[in-house]
């Protein structure tokens, strides 16, 4: 890995420490990060961690900015309902898979006693 890839990877890796959101939305925005941190690189071939920080802020402030962001609230928000709709699927499946466990059970324990009832031995 040359120098100023190395540079961007670790600089792109305490902003994603500093980034507390799903991970969708955390990777589409370092992703697009890279992207204009690439474009800046090609303009500035010797690049240098401090020329980030100018340029683009230390990763609290870059963070900070993420966060703020409304268009990023609404890919949030829409995040979060995704996740109570998943989650509300998977509890739904977990309480009819019991269910019908039991259903099971029920059954079977219901068909001994018949057969234990009509048997004459």
């Amino acid at each position: 890995m040359s120098c100023s890839k190395r540079i961007i990877h670790l600089y792109l890796r305490e902003i994603s420490k500093e980034i507390t959101c799903p991970r969708s939305a955390k990777n589409f925005f370092l992703e697009e990060l890279k992207n204009r941190i690439e474009e800046f690189q090609a303009e500035e071939p010797n690049l240098r961690k401090e020329l980030l920080y100018d340029k683009f802020g230390s990763p609290r402030e870059v963070a900070e900015s993420f966060l703020n962001q409304n268009d990023l609230n609404k890919k949030l928000l829409y995040s979060k309902k995704k996740l109570f709709v998943y989650q509300f699927i998977a509890f739904s499946l977990s309480v009819m898979l019991v269910l019908i466990i039991a259903l099971f059970i029920y059954t079977v324990y219901q068909s001994r006693q018949v057969i234990t009832v009509t048997n004459p031995f």
